[in-house]
């Protein structure tokens, strides 16, 4: 996420962690501490951005992880109508233009969680995914972008971003349908494994149940079938 020539700001930042845990835990931990040990702890304190402690290790490595998601939502999706626009156009999508992955035989509609999942992760992670540069310049810039985040929803919102980039392929195709590569996407869409069609060939019931009931062989219905 930070860029090459920002990366002595990330490692300026570990070694002032290493040095403030080491000044915490050494001599006997915390609890051997003294208040007159205090002006030195605070001086190794101000090295480390308090921003830092709140960071999430597992939200950050599914934003790394899911970039191509990070990378539809810049590319394609910038401005919040268009977002709305094309999540509303989805919803209303038939069962021919639905990817499979995405429709809900039962109800006969859009899988609308999926979308759901996508808001959450464009809500929070917006000042991320529209960034002015690809790479922050280093640490302090990433702070900024990041640093004011609801913290304590990086759990959900995690699950959110994992659960879109799992069916990334289809949402990508139900959502940009308008696009002028759309109809080359489903057509390399039709290659994936999942998209297999399978016959399955087999014999009517020895009962008779799969025969035609008299009446009902494909006319107008009346009793006695055909004269």
């Amino acid at each position: 996420m930070v860029a090459p020539t920002g990366l002595p700001t990330v490692d300026a930042a570990s070694r002032a962690v290493a040095q403030l845990l080491e000044a915490l835990g050494g001599g006997g931990g915390w609890h051997a501490l003294s208040l007159a040990e205090l002006p030195r702890l605070a001086a190794v304190s101000c090295a480390v951005d308090a921003r830092l402690l709140a960071l999430d290790d597992g939200l950050l490595g599914a934003l790394a992880s899911c970039e191509r998601t990070v990378t539809f939502l810049r590319a394609r999706m910038a401005q919040d109508s268009e977002f709305t626009s094309a999540i509303e156009m989805a919803v209303g999508m038939s069962e021919m233009h639905c990817p499979d992955e995405l429709w809900l035989s039962a109800q006969r509609c859009v899988d609308e969680q999926p979308l759901s999942h996508l808001a959450v992760v464009r809500s929070f992670c917006h000042a991320h995914i529209y960034r002015a540069e690809s790479f922050y310049t280093d640490l302090s810039a990433l702070l900024d972008a990041m640093g004011g985040w609801a913290w304590e929803r990086a759990d959900a919102v995690r699950s959110s971003l994992l659960e879109v980039d799992s069916v990334h392929e289809p949402l990508v195709e139900l959502l940009d349908g308008g696009a002028d590569d759309a109809a080359p996407t489903r057509l390399l869409q039709l290659g994936r494994p999942g998209r297999n069609t399978a016959w399955v060939c087999a014999s009517a019931p020895s009962d008779g149940a799969g025969a035609l009931a008299p009446g009902n062989n494909g006319g107008d219905g009346d009793e006695g079938g055909a004269a």
